[in-house]
């Protein structure tokens, strides 16, 4: 089997919930050079799916996809640093997964912009990648319903609507990409 067709085994496991196998399948792809296999390690051991947390590894494992040009890895990167507390270096890797083309980073985008300081600057901004979200070709289901609904709400809300952005967006993590979606 070469590295494809075993990432494409790993994704079915995964499927079926036996995530240690993929784990392993995802590493043995990677090892024959099939390097779309390195985000969905940096996922799988990002959230701890069959082996154990490990954040610092699944960053190393984002970088190594995302020096490949991997879109999801890219954006990954920004929510690692998101997740961090690092905002410059948040923004800087969502912008770069947007120039791409990845809709889910302009959604996260905009939720950064949203819960930053509340004036109309900012959240110009956030319906900005909100709509860029909405319009892009590579975009999660999950993204674009909580972009449409999000940007419904401001474009439906006045200043009040700041008050509800910051509450409505504070402390929503949105899942990352599952393994082998993209």
């Amino acid at each position: 089997m070469d590295g494809r067709e075993i990432f494409l085994e790993a994704d079915r496991q995964s499927g079926l919930g036996n995530h240690k196998k993929a784990h392993a399948l995802l590493l043995k792809a990677e090892v024959r050079g099939f390097w779309p296999a390195q985000n969905s390690i940096g996922y799988v051991l990002d959230h701890g799916l069959g082996v154990r947390k490990n954040k610092r590894a699944a960053f190393h494992w984002y970088k190594k996809a995302a020096r490949n040009g991997d879109l999801c890895a890219i954006g990954n990167l920004g929510l690692c640093y998101r997740d961090k507390g690092n905002e410059r270096r948040a923004l800087f890797w969502l912008r770069r997964a947007i120039k791409a083309g990845d809709g889910d980073s302009a959604f996260e985008l905009a939720k950064l912009y949203a819960r930053k300081r509340q004036n109309s600057r900012t959240l110009a901004k956030a319906r900005r990648y909100l709509r860029l979200a909405i319009r892009s070709k590579s975009v999660t289901e999950s993204s674009m319903d909580g972009a449409r609904k999000v940007l419904r709400e401001l474009e439906r809300l006045d200043g009040s609507g700041r008050e509800w952005v910051r509450r409505r967006l504070h402390g929503v993590r949105e899942p990352k990409r599952s393994t082998g979606k993209r």
